[in-house]
């Protein structure tokens, strides 16, 4: 470091004196030094510049920390001076001795008591350095040694200027070998010369050396041979007659060249002129060479050979005639191949699905669509013909399926599909493919395999040829567990109904059916399905569900049910109405749980619900479940008068719960079945749109059709749900019963005994107190013998049900309708001898 003091000075107050000088430790040793105004703990800072002799006031404040001696230290009060940190050797401590600082750390030495740096000259720095820097020995800025020559670098380490080499590069330049000096005294390599070359060490070019005419010559008679370095000798020249070979250099013999031996010639060989041949040229299959003339001759082959494998067509016999190889029996011509066969394929087409989705393992069946010519046409069903070869395959997405990357499994023709014309018939194969995504396709053939038709799922098929974009596309997914059914939502599936199928995977669901009846899949997951069981599905307890995907099926037992509003009654005779009642029937003898569905009443003046809904519960043992009053100890029981009497309506509906008051009929949850009934009241269309549909299912039942609402019931007799068409009678209630949808004989007995005296007082074998069944049932109608009056089974062929009806006459028969004496029979009475009739 350079030059430099820090004065630490310890302020003392003695008590008792009377000298208020400050001592710092530059004053050490000189004439005041005795002064008690030195000390460490002083309010002066450690590193502050003290005056000499500063004057410290009479009042000055003391910190608390000074040094105060009071009865220790020197005799008279004097407190030593300490060493300050740039403090060196022996220093006077203010109180008559001394005290010893120590010495000093390289590079400072002590100077006066101090620590101090004193820089080294220039000279002495850089001593024999040529170049760079030398320090100056105190940490201050580095001296310049000097600098070096161009052309030389320094040695920072040892300062010396040295001598910097050009690269090979530079140095060689354009030289191709030899060497080149590096500017430094050492040389580079600039390369070597190829095999017969020297180095030109001047200029640094390879130059040839040519070889001696002898070695270049060697045995050669003639021509000339290269020096091998763009020259050449002459090796010397051949007799008369004779040419040089300038390949080999050998005098010989000049052959005539091939054009002129052979001439004409177009087979066999011809002399040279020099001992050698040419070959002037090979004939064709099925000729020979005549070696006189070289003339090809065509050999003619037999009928048997030309024609081998051939059942059809004709053969060349090679030389320019054709054999006939046989004739075609009629339908069938003469393919390409030359056997007799079916006309080519027509048109074809992957006809279904045009998508298919399956799990690893399981398959899918795919149908296609072919046609050839005079044979899917001779009916509307699949005309099997075993020459029909038809294959369904897959491959890689986007590429032809002629291509070695299809596979293909073969097809059978589907004997049970009628098309309702005569015109294609329809295959069948089974498509199982590896887990991934595939193009798929079918194809025919009716060549035994030789040429395929390939199509496509377009409406075009293959008359547009095959293309890419409207190839069948499969999705087979990677193999999972075959399902399992945990539960089923209902107790009971009723027609009609939405029902959810919980379990494992079942997201790949191919099919579900009860007892072999495919019902209707609406959603899928992997842990659910939801279904709507289709009306033809059996009624029974045991009903097998299945659930089947690709990789296998399970089942569960469930009751299958047809549930429907069986019978109405909401005018009755007592007042207040005390019988009202809607009865329910599932089509099964046996109580059946019903949780999950309700009972509405609809309003038919706002068209929607009025009161609450009805849960149902479980049927009787007969299969009946009653609402109604209390006097007819129902299961559902609502207020008297309560069931109002048109234009109404009543339905069952499938709920997660209750259904509000005030909801719209066309804002009902699914409906199951339902009834829109009156009393002499026009048709609501606002009931019969939402709850019924359009006509013919959409009818309005009227109660009071035999003019006696109050007596009667609106009866179910026809097995439709949510098809007023089914409530075809209107009779006397019969709750918890069977409804009056047929006579019995008895009823017809009495009837025509009441009603048809007046006629049949006495007229033979039909007359009054005969027994009616036995002069009706089969027995020939006097006014059209060719129909009997009951035809057992067949109320439209039964001359009776037409006198009763009124349209005796359009059948051919005459007089007038029965009873002519009696109450005309109404509708109601017509169907129940309808289904009496049907019924025997």
């Amino acid at each position: 470091m350079w030059w430099m003091s820090v004065v630490l000075a310890t302020v003392v107050v003695a008590p008792g004196c009377g000298d208020d000088d400050v001592m710092d430790v530059g004053d050490a040793g000189r004439a005041d030094a005795g002064r008690a105004d030195a000390g460490r703990d002083a309010s002066t800072p450690v590193d502050a510049q003290v005056e000499d002799d500063a004057q410290v006031d009479d009042d000055a404040q003391v910190d608390d920390d000074a040094q105060v001696m009071e009865d220790g230290g020197m005799a008279d009060g004097c407190v030593p001076l300490e060493c300050d940190v740039d403090a060196c050797g022996t220093v006077d401590d203010g109180c008559g001795g001394t005290v010893e600082c120590g010495g000093c750390e390289a590079p400072d030495t002590c100077v006066e008591n101090v620590c101090s740096c004193t820089p080294v000259t220039q000279e002495v720095a850089c001593g024999t350095r040529e170049c760079g820097t030398a320090p100056n020995g105190c940490g201050g800025p580095d001296y310049t040694c000097g600098s070096c020559e161009s052309g030389e670098s320094c040695n920072t380490t040892t300062g010396a200027c040295e001598c910097v080499p050009v690269t090979q590069e530079i140095a060689c330049g354009t030289r191709e070998c030899g060497t080149a000096s590096n500017g430094c005294g050492g040389e580079h390599t600039c390369g070597t010369c190829g095999s017969g070359e020297t180095c030109n060490t001047t200029t640094g070019a390879c130059d040839c050396v040519p070889v001696t005419q002898e070695v270049a010559c060697g045995t050669r008679e003639c021509g000339t041979a290269s020096n091998g370095c763009g020259g050449s000798y002459t090796c010397g020249s051949c007799e008369s007659g004779e040419t040089c070979n300038e390949t080999t250099g050998v005098c010989g013999c000049v052959p005539v060249t091939q054009e002129v031996a052979c001439g004409t010639r177009e087979c066999g060989t011809a002399s040279n002129g020099c001992g050698g041949s040419y070959t002037c040229g090979a004939c064709e299959s099925g000729e020979s060479c005549n070696t006189t003339t070289g003339v090809c001759e065509c050999v003619p082959v037999t009928q048997e050979v030309a024609c081998a494998g051939r059942t059809c067509g004709t053969a060349s016999n090679g030389c320019g005639t054709d054999y006939t190889c046989g004739t075609c029996p009629t339908g069938e011509s003469c393919s390409a191949t030359f056997q007799c066969a079916l006309p080519t394929v027509g048109w074809c087409k992957l006809q279904w699905p045009p998508t298919a989705t399956y799990v690893e393992g399981g398959s899918v069946t795919v149908y296609g669509h072919v046609y050839v010519e005079g044979l899917t046409s001779r009916t509307s069903g699949t005309d099997v013909d075993p020459r029909v070869l038809a294959a369904v395959g897959y491959g890689p997405a986007d590429t032809q399926p002629s291509t070695t990357g299809w596979a293909w499994t073969s097809a059978s023709a589907n004997t049970g599909w009628d098309g309702g014309t005569s015109n294609n018939d329809e295959y069948q194969g089974s498509l199982a493919a590896p887990a991934g995504t595939w193009d798929y396709a079918y194809r025919f053939s009716t060549d035994g395999g030789a040429t395929w038709v390939y199509c496509d799922r377009d409406d075009a098929g293959s008359t547009d040829g095959y293309e890419l974009d409207e190839a069948g596309e499969l999705t087979v997914t990677a193999s999972v567990a075959a399902p399992t059914i945990t539960s089923v939502s209902h107790a009971a599936l009723a027609h009609g109904a939405r029902i959810t199928i919980t379990g494992t995977a079942l997201g790949t669901a191919t099919d579900v059916s009860i007892d072999g009846v495919m019902q209707m899949i609406e959603s899928t997951s992997d842990t659910s399905l939801v279904i709507r069981v289709v009306d033809a599905t059996a009624v029974g307890t045991g009903g097998a569900l299945t659930v089947t995907t690709p990789t296998g099926s399970d089942s569960e037992t469930v009751t299958v049910v047809h549930l429907v509003i069986n019978e109405l009654d909401s005018d009755t005779t007592s007042s207040p109405e005390v019988n009202e009642f809607v009865e329910i029937t599932t089509g099964l003898p046996s109580a059946i749980d019903l949780t999950g569905y309700y009972l509405v009443l609809v309003n038919g003046s706002t068209d929607t619900t009025y009161g609450p809904s009805f849960a149902l519960g479980t049927t009787d043992s007969a299969g009946y479940l009653l609402a109604g009053n209390g006097a007819l100890a129902p299961d559902i029981t609502f207020a008297n008068e309560f069931l109002q009497n048109g234009a109404d309506a009543v339905a069952i509906v499938q709920s997660a719960g209750l259904v509000a008051a005030g909801t719209a009929a066309a804002s009902l949850p699914l409906l199951i079945d339902a009834v829109a009934y009156d009393t002499a009241d026009p048709d609501d269309s606002g009931l019969l749109t939402p709850l019924l549909g359009t006509a013919p299912r959409a009818v309005q039942i009227n109660e009071s059709e035999n003019t006696t609402p109050a007596a009667d019931a609106i009866q179910r007799c026809g097995g439709a749900r949510l098809d007023g068409r089914s409530f075809p009678v209107i009779a006397a209630p019969t709750p918890r019963a069977a409804n009056s949808c047929a006579f019995t004989q008895a009823e017809l007995q009495t009837r025509f005994e009441t009603q048809c005296a007046s006629c049949h007082g006495s007229n033979g074998g039909f007359a009054v107190g005969t027994d009616f069944t036995a002069a009706t049932i089969g027995v020939a109608s006097t006014q059209l013998p060719a129909m009997s009056r009951i035809t057992a089974g067949d109320h439209l062929q039964s001359y009776l049900w037409h006198k009763l009806n009124g349209t005796h006459v359009t059948v051919g028969g005459s007089g007038v309708r029965m009873p002519s004496g009696g109450a005309a029979w109404n509708a109601t009475d017509l169907y129940r001898l309808a289904h009496y009739i049907d019924s025997l």
